[in-house]
């Protein structure tokens, strides 16, 4: 916009910052849900079942502690903007409470979502099902990445074909219907046909 009409938004870096964090937050409970928070697993693999599902409560407790300090300390940011009604050293001079307040719902997301999880993870710790606590929160390998992108190409490649047979069974239709229809000097149709015919 400043290149061709020698004008600037003046807030788009702004914008694009409160969008980034907002979703950022979002990023976080998903990335969580799906098991894709990354750990280092270059020995994970090499250690007995049960010292691996120790391991992957251990990072439950861990991810718990991360989201409750993110959690508390947007709590208490959103309380110090309000109470002084900070905005935005910018031109927009946004009130920042307003891009802070889905910031913090998204962290207190993340914050419940940790707990429901060590909250399962524990109970099968005190349960002594080590084999479920070690396969539900097993840390994604690359064998893992390769397995689920080869899962969706099969989708994928499914997909495609499912198209094609039905643009085949509908050009097959289309044909069929065209051979019905008897032919007339004046069958307005077959004008246009043999138009497009390029031996016409």
């Amino acid at each position: 916009m400043r290149k061709f009409f020698a004008k600037s938004l003046q807030g788009a870096d702004e914008l694009g910052g409160y969008v980034l964090a907002i979703t950022s937050t979002l990023a976080f409970c998903v990335a969580l849900i799906g098991n894709n928070h990354i750990r280092i697993d270059l020995f994970h693999y090499r250690f007995p079942p049960k010292i691996q599902a120790l391991l992957n409560w251990a990072a439950k407790v861990s991810v718990f502690f991360i989201a409750f300090l993110l959690a508390y300390s947007s709590v208490q940011v959103l309380r110090e903007t309000i109470s002084y009604g900070s905005t935005a050293p910018t031109p927009w001079a946004t009130p920042l409470q307003y891009p802070q307040i889905p910031w913090t719902i998204g962290l207190i997301l993340f914050f419940l979502l940790a707990l429901y999880y060590l909250f399962s993870s524990t109970w099968l710790l005190l349960s002594g099902r080590w084999d479920e606590l070690r396969v539900l929160f097993q840390p994604k390998g690359s064998a893992d990445e390769v397995k689920e992108e080869l899962q969706d190409l099969a989708r994928r490649m499914a997909r495609d074909a499912e198209r094609r047979r039905a643009r085949a069974a509908r050009e097959a239709e289309r044909v069929a219907r065209r051979a019905e229809r008897p032919p007339g000097p004046f069958d307005a149709q077959t004008l246009i046909d043999q138009i497009g015919n390029p031996d016409f």
